[in-house]
């Protein structure tokens, strides 16, 4: 639009009324010019007089069919010449429910039912510096290159819930049929199907993403076959965000499997890379960065859903029994533990870790990965009952595995783990008070090693006497090849009998008893395996 100046020819007296006049016949003019789309050039001619404009018809600027009705009722869709749709916005089209950037949609459907999502594209200051950037050549018209402009979209969806088996007491094998979604750039395509989208994406264990270009409206069909062998709903979120995926799947396996024993596990996970200190504090404060979800590899309501974190939150198994935390060991890199408890023993087990929202990074008014849910891992819990997981020993800082015990100590995992570590510090005393007795800061001519000094001594002894004092254990019914242990004393529970070794004479004494005798005086624990 340009400004319009005009000479006035009006005595000095009466300007201000002359001013007055002009203002509101330039405001018209103004308003006039922007909503036909005529420039203020052909309004008054080289003299400043004024001319009937031309104006030229444009049939599709005040009226366009509803698409897809042949002979239906007209619609009102305004067209304006000095604005683009995409800074405007157009009416979601109907039955369509609008998407916003970064905000997870959630919704049920049926089966054999499709439903509709719109993204809007508006122009904002987020948006722009999530765009590509542009061609800065000079361009006639600056502001409609500007409206052409591009963003990279990532969509996200995750399946929350999904129907379950009809005949419950006998169960289907396998999971319900997976959801479908279907995008299309094509304002005339408002309902995307398999052959019509612009782009199909996969959904595979709740799980499927995208990304793409667009410069207009984007629309969305998500649905599914519904199997006569179930009944239910599916649930589910559908995401829109700008700068990198809402959420991902990591097909990488994040997890170690520390230990087990008959009603627990402990696992631990490699901490995010280089983060902020602000993060770190916050970890070590209580909130570490993962989650974890476990969950029984016979139950069929996860089967189709592992790859999905809202889906591992409604189905896996309750965390109630869960405690986790930071492990910094004294050699390698600090990891987040997790001891579940209160499983079943002789049982297999998946365990999955993620992200949910913890560890974070905007990109360009965008979010980074959000949500991200890692490939599983899978373990078995023990059978015998004399074998118990310890963890955060004070003084053998690096012990957390399975340990000998005895039930009927009805000692929990805390009181049991003290008990341990307070005979190994004990220990520990006599060999400090000798270590005492060595000139440990004697000048590099008299020291006795120039690459090893008291430290390094003291912390591989240390080492040594926290794992002869606290042996790691086995099942005694393990078919795996581990020293047999305690031989000569009596199950735990008293009622069965020592168990039948095939061979007694590959047996020596060392297998009679524990390694260190406090163990079968005071833990009691039976035959077990080292």
């Amino acid at each position: 639009m340009k400004l319009l100046m005009f000479k006035a020819s009006q005595p000095r007296d009466q300007t201000s009324n002359f001013h007055f006049i002009c203002t509101g016949l330039l405001y018209v003019l103004s308003v006039q010019s922007f909503a036909s789309g005529i420039h203020a050039d052909s309004i008054f001619d080289a003299y400043g007089t004024p001319q009937k404009p031309e104006i030229q018809e444009r049939p599709n600027d005040f009226r366009s069919f509803k698409p897809g009705a042949k002979d239906g009722p007209q619609t009102y869709e305004p067209t304006f010449g000095g604005l683009d749709r995409g800074l405007l916005g157009r009416a979601t089209p109907s039955g369509s429910r609008d998407l916003t950037f970064n905000v997870p949609a959630s919704s049920s459907i049926n089966g054999n039912e499709f439903q509709y999502w719109t993204l809007p594209f508006v122009l904002s200051s987020r948006t722009l510096n999530a765009a590509s950037p542009l061609d800065h050549t000079e361009q006639p018209d600056g502001f409609h290159e500007l409206l052409k402009r591009e963003i990279k979209i990532y969509i996200t969806l995750s399946l929350c819930d999904q129907p379950s088996p009809r005949n419950s007491s006998n169960p289907q094998k396998g999971a319900p049929p997976a959801l479908e979604l279907y995008i299309s750039r094509d304002r005339q395509n408002t309902r995307p199907s398999e052959g019509s989208a612009d782009f199909t994406v996969t959904i595979t264990n709740g799980f499927g993403n995208s990304n793409f270009s667009a410069s207009d409206d984007v629309y969305f069909s998500v649905g599914a076959s519904l199997s006569p062998d179930f009944v239910g709903n599916y649930t589910y979120e559908l995401t829109a965000s700008m700068g990198g995926y809402y959420a991902l799947f990591n097909s990488t396996n994040n997890t170690l499997i520390l230990d087990s024993d008959s009603n627990s596990t402990l696992l631990a996970s490699d901490l995010p890379e280089n983060p902020s200190s602000e993060e770190w504090t916050k970890w070590m404060d209580g909130t570490p960065p993962y989650s974890i979800f476990v969950y029984n590899q016979d139950d069929p309501a996860v089967l189709g859903i592992q790859n999905s974190l809202c889906g591992l939150k409604k189905h896996a198994q309750a965390q109630s029994n869960l405690v986790t935390g930071i492990i910094t060991p004294s050699k390698g890199r600090a990891m987040q533990y997790f001891h579940v408890q209160g499983l079943n023993a002789s049982t297999n087990y998946y365990s999955i870790i993620a992200i949910d929202g913890k560890f974070t990074n905007t990109i360009d008014g965008g979010v980074g990965a959000a949500v991200m849910v890692y490939n599983p891992s899978n373990f078995t819990t023990r059978s015998d009952m004399n074998c118990a997981i310890i963890r955060n020993l004070s003084f053998c800082t690096d012990t957390a595995y399975a340990v000998p015990y005895n039930p009927n100590l009805k000692l929990d995992n805390v009181a049991l783990a003290k008990k341990y570590d307070e005979r190994a510090n004990m220990l520990y005393q006599n060999f400090n008070r000798s270590l005492q007795q060595i000139p440990c800061n004697t000048p590099h001519e008299a020291a006795y090693s120039l690459v090893r000094n008291c430290t390094d001594c003291a912390a591989a002894y240390k080492a040594w006497l926290c794992a002869v004092t606290i042996p790691r254990c086995q099942d005694f019914s393990s078919s795996e090849v581990f020293q047999p242990r305690s031989l000569a004393y009596p199950t735990w529970n008293d009622t069965a009998a020592t168990p039948n070794v095939s061979d007694i004479k590959t047996l020596s004494a060392r297998n009679m008893s524990a390694r260190n005798p406090w163990i079968d005086q005071e833990i009691k624990p039976g035959p077990w395996k080292e």
